[in-house]
């Protein structure tokens, strides 16, 4: 299993977010959805400096993810594999609804604006008794979030004011991304203590 660092950043607040995501599931989107969080693809393109568009707290959602354009371009490939999609949107699953679930906005309307596709949301509440009204049956669940980190997500979500779309007023972006790479020179066994390791290399880079 894969894993992801995302730092969200508002004028007031921070939060550092380890995501595990389903890299054995879905190789191919998870391999895609990497590249755009360490920007090593042609157009240097990543999540970096993206925006957080939509805030639904602490009852639903929190949105980010929209790609700007590099150079006029976007991505040089599709973020979902097509194949993987319909095998992660078979069939009717409450598990989709529960909370600290990642999921990529993509879906198979062609209405939506290519930059869009590339979204992706964290589900903040369990809403399983509400999947006839929010219907997220078409939506790929590619990860979910660490262990303990639900609340604090909720917290910083809570702290920022949003207007009558849900969008936030004040400035608030993906800071930094990465992907959480294993320290093989480590003789640390604990999954938490190297997750805190990586997960700061992925930010900052490997100290000497």
């Amino acid at each position: 299993m894969s894993r992801c660092i995302f730092k969200f950043k508002s004028n007031s607040k921070s939060i550092i977010l380890v995501i595990k995501l389903y890299s054995n599931k879905y190789p191919i989107t998870i391999k895609n959805f990497l590249k755009l969080c360490n920007g090593n693809n042609s157009n240097l393109i990543s999540f970096k400096k993206s925006k957080i568009t939509r805030i639904i707290s602490p009852e639903f959602i929190i949105q980010c993810g929209e790609l700007k354009r590099s150079r006029g371009k976007l991505c040089d490939f599709q973020l979902v594999d097509c194949k993987e999609y319909e095998k992660a949107t078979r069939g009717d699953n409450n598990t989709k609804y529960k909370s600290g679930l990642l999921c990529l906005v993509y879906n198979e309307d062609e209405r939506i604006p290519i930059e869009s596709k590339f979204e992706f949301f964290i589900i903040l509440k369990d809403v399983s008794k509400y999947k006839d009204e929010v219907q997220l049956d078409k939506y790929m669940i590619i990860g979910e979030l660490d262990k303990g980190t639900l609340s604090k997500l909720i917290e910083f979500c809570n702290s920022i004011k949003v207007n009558e779309m849900d969008e936030p007023i004040e400035e608030c972006y993906i800071d930094r991304c990465g992907e959480v790479i294993r320290d093989t020179t480590t003789t640390t066994t604990t999954t938490t203590k190297e997750g805190e390791i990586n997960a700061f290399e992925a930010l900052y880079g490997k100290k000497k």
